[in-house]
């Protein structure tokens, strides 16, 4: 049986486009389908409308009632799965978020030349990180801009092919940076970055290697570049660790496809950069270093000590808080501002008590002592349990929101194209909204509560009782 579904528009041309198509459908059909085929062009000769969703929950006008052969193309495509022809139902590929955290591995005696190399550039166009420095906020925004919008294509196809080029069953996973920070002081470099996935089938490894060649990239591109424009010259050395001056970043460096430079020094590096994925190990890892409690790459060899009263280690709070405030996208922020409440609290005597122990001590300088391990594990026991983890819950808490919200909107809009793609008739719209919000109420709920649900039956038994006027069946 033939199946048409035709889109409203406006102009005159396309609407005596859509009646003769139908009409000679008509011509080689059953009586039935004639009259079917009737009814949808009735909905093509009427305008256009908006969403069925209005902001008081009530229904806005559409076009007319769904015909029998909707219904089967949209079960049709619930049954078959997902397609491989263009313009099917490949743009409504799951998009899964992934939040992943890279970092410059450690500046020993047996870090690649290559390593060493992106802890000079870092020193020179993010500063050096010495006592009290204060991130470059115009370098970390170039930095930010460079990742933010980066495509990286794992699997088969060609990485310059566009997405009407290729051929989708050649190409397996593609990954876009949609946020991204980076925290830059004396003791690391880390990048924070959220990509969006339009692979249905992909692991927590594919997000960390897609997060890891993105970084390896833009770490890449920017020696290369260093070294050629800036030769190296200690003037510009000394400059640039002090003043935060433009064009230290890059910010149109030599691509990947066209230097093979770039090539082999993104490779070195995608093979030793340090990753952590998920919203939860990520924000535990930033909360951390925001209480001193994490270790430092750039001196591998040196223990880590927590010291609440140093006015020293404490400092790292406004380099969190400068980081924050040129930080590309609300999860990002979010992570940021998450580790920011951390530090405070674990630093707050008030309420961690068991830090009260270690101010007799010492603070700073070389009269400094160090405290009892029994007390230091102690004040470490409590500032984990009593700042860093209830910060990390309630960071979880609001990322799942986030996503939820992005879901539950990705969803009402699928439902919103596929039944104003078939058209309605303005009396049954105000039963039609009913129906619509009565059966996505439970996917909705399940939405919020971080679980995943079945898009193509939900709209599937959506087009079915709308069809049915809102009964079961």
């Amino acid at each position: 049986m033939p199946c048409v579904v035709l889109r409203t528009a406006d102009d005159p041309v396309s609407h005596r486009f859509q009646f003769l198509g139908l009409l000679a459908l008509a011509c080689s059909t059953s009586a039935f389908e004639s009259h079917r085929a009737g009814m949808i062009a009735t909905a093509a000769a009427s305008p256009a409308h908006a969403s069925i969703f209005g902001r008081n929950g009530t229904a806005r006008p559409s076009s007319s009632c769904l015909s029998q052969t909707s219904i089967i193309a949209a079960c049709t495509a619930h049954d078959e799965g997902p397609q491989t022809s263009r313009g099917s139902i490949n743009r409504h590929r799951k998009h899964k978020r992934s939040i992943v955290l890279v970092s410059l591995p450690p500046k020993n005696d047996d870090a690649l030349p290559t390593v060493r190399r992106a802890w000079t550039w870092k020193d020179t166009a993010l500063g050096d990180g010495r006592d009290y420095f204060v991130p470059r906020p115009r370098a970390l925004k170039a930095l930010n801009k460079l990742l933010v919008g980066t495509t990286i294509r794992l699997g088969g196809g060609h990485r310059d092919e566009t997405d009407e080029e290729r051929d989708v069953d050649r190409c397996d996973w593609k990954y876009t940076v949609e946020e991204c920070g980076v925290l830059s002081n004396c003791a690391r470099l880390d990048f924070v970055l959220v990509l969006a996935g339009s692979s249905i089938n992909s692991d927590d490894a594919v997000h960390i290697a897609a997060a890891r060649r993105a970084v390896a990239e833009a770490l890449a591109s920017q020696l290369v570049s260093f070294g050629t424009i800036h030769q190296r010259n200690a003037a510009m050395d000394g400059l640039a660790s002090f003043l935060d001056i433009a064009g230290v970043v890059d910010e149109y460096p030599p691509s990947i496809e066209k230097n093979a430079e770039v090539d082999t020094c993104a490779s070195e590096l995608d093979g030793v950069l340090m990753t952590l994925e998920g919203g939860g190990k990520v924000c535990r890892h930033l909360c951390e270093v925001a209480c001193g409690l994490a270790a430092r790459p750039s001196r591998p060899g040196r223990e880590v000590l927590f010291r609440p009263w140093s006015s020293r280690d404490a400092h790292i709070m406004l380099q969190l808080k400068r980081t924050s405030e040129v930080a590309n996208g609300p999860r990002v922020k979010q992570l940021f501002d998450a580790s920011l409440q951390a530090g405070k609290a674990a630093r707050d005597p008030s309420q961690v008590i068991d830090i009260l122990p270690l101010k007799q001590y010492g603070t700073d300088g070389r009269y400094a002592t160090s405290a009892p391990t029994h007390l230091m594990e102690a004040a470490v026991a409590a500032a984990t349990k009593i700042a860093i983890e209830p910060a990390v819950q309630r960071c979880e808490a609001k990322l799942m929101a986030m996503d939820s919200s992005d879901a539950i909107s990705g969803l009402r809009s699928r439902v919103e194209e596929t039944l104003q793609g078939a058209g309605f008739s303005s009396e049954l719209d105000k039963d039609v909204g009913l129906v619509v919000r009565r059966l996505l109420h439970r996917p909705i709920m399940a939405l919020r509560e971080g679980k995943s649900v079945d898009e193509d039956q939900i709209i599937c038994d959506i087009v079915k009782h709308v069809n049915n006027g809102g009964k079961s069946g």
